[in-house]
C-alpha cells in the first residue's frame, strides 16, 4: 500500500481557487461591459429628462408671473400713472390728467406672456373718470349726452365715468385699439421682486423706456 501523496489536496485546493478567481474576473468583466454598452443609453435618457424639466419649469414660469410676479401696485412717477395688477388683470391710473384737476384717464386691460419676463396687453380698455366736484357743471352736461364716441359706465352724484368706443378710440388715438400700448418687460428676471423694475415701453408715452417701481404688495 502507497503512503498518501500530502500535496494532492492543495494542489487541487490551488486548481479550485483559480477556477473561482476567473469566474469572479469574468463576472466583473461582464458587468463592466454591460456598463459600458448601457452608459450611452443613461445619457440619453438623463439628457431628455433635463430637457423635459426645463420645458416644464418655463411652462410654469410663463404663467407663474400672472398671480404672483406682477402682482401688485406699480408706480412711475415722471408719467404719474398708478398700474395695479390683479391676477391676469390689470389698471393704469393716471390722476390728474394732462393738469386738468378732478379729471382721471383709466386703461384696463389683461395681461399676456410672451416670454419668460415679457407680457403684452389684451382688450385694453380706456376710461375716463371725472369728478363732479372739480368739473364744471357745463362741461359735465356736454360729456353726459349721448355720443357714439363713448358709453356711460357710470353717472352718480359724485363722479361720472366714460370709456371710448372704438369710434372714440379711432378718433383719440387713430386706431381701434390699444393694445399694443402696453407691452411691459420684468427686469432683472432673478431678482427679488421689490428689486425688480417693470418697464413700459412704447413710444406713445415716451421714447424711452419708463420705469414701474413697486410699491406695495
Amino acid at each position: 500500500m502507497e503512503p498518501l501523496n500530502q500535496n494532492e489536496k492543495p494542489i487541487q485546493a490551488n486548481e479550485d481557487q483559480t477556477e473561482i478567481d476567473q469566474e469572479v474576473d469574468d463576472e466583473l468583466e461582464n458587468a463592466q461591459s454591460e456598463v459600458l454598452v448601457r452608459s450611452p443609453i443613461f445619457y440619453i435618457l438623463f439628457t431628455l429628462l433635463g430637457l423635459l424639466l426645463v420645458s416644464i419649469g418655463v411652462g410654469i414660469y410663463l404663467t407663474y408671473p400672472f398671480s404672483t410676479k406682477v402682482k401688485g401696485t406699480w408706480e412711475n412717477p415722471e408719467l404719474n400713472m398708478v398700474l395695479t395688477s390683479k391676477s391676469t388683470s390689470w389698471t393704469a391710473e393716471l390722476t390728474n390728467y394732462q393738469e386738468v384737476d378732478g379729471y382721471t384717464l383709466l386703461y384696463k386691460g389683461k395681461w399676456q406672456a410672451n416670454g419668460i419676463n415679457i407680457y403684452d396687453s389684451t382688450n385694453v380698455k380706456v376710461q375716463i373718470i371725472l369728478d363732479k366736484s372739480k368739473i364744471s357743471e357745463n362741461e359735465i352736461k356736454k360729456l353726459e349726452k349721448k355720443s357714439p364716441l363713448y358709453t356711460t359706465i357710470k353717472n352718480s352724484a359724485k363722479v361720472l365715468q366714460l370709456e371710448y368706443t372704438e369710434k372714440g378710440l379711432k378718433q383719440v388715438y387713430h386706431k381701434t385699439s390699444v393694445d399694443n400700448f402696453f407691452h411691459f418687460s420684468l427686469e432683472p428676471v432673478l431678482s427679488r421682486k421689490k428689486e425688480q423694475v417693470l418697464y413700459l415701453n412704447h413710444s406713445y408715452f415716451s421714447d424711452e423706456r419708463l420705469p414701474f417701481k413697486l410699491i406695495n404688495e
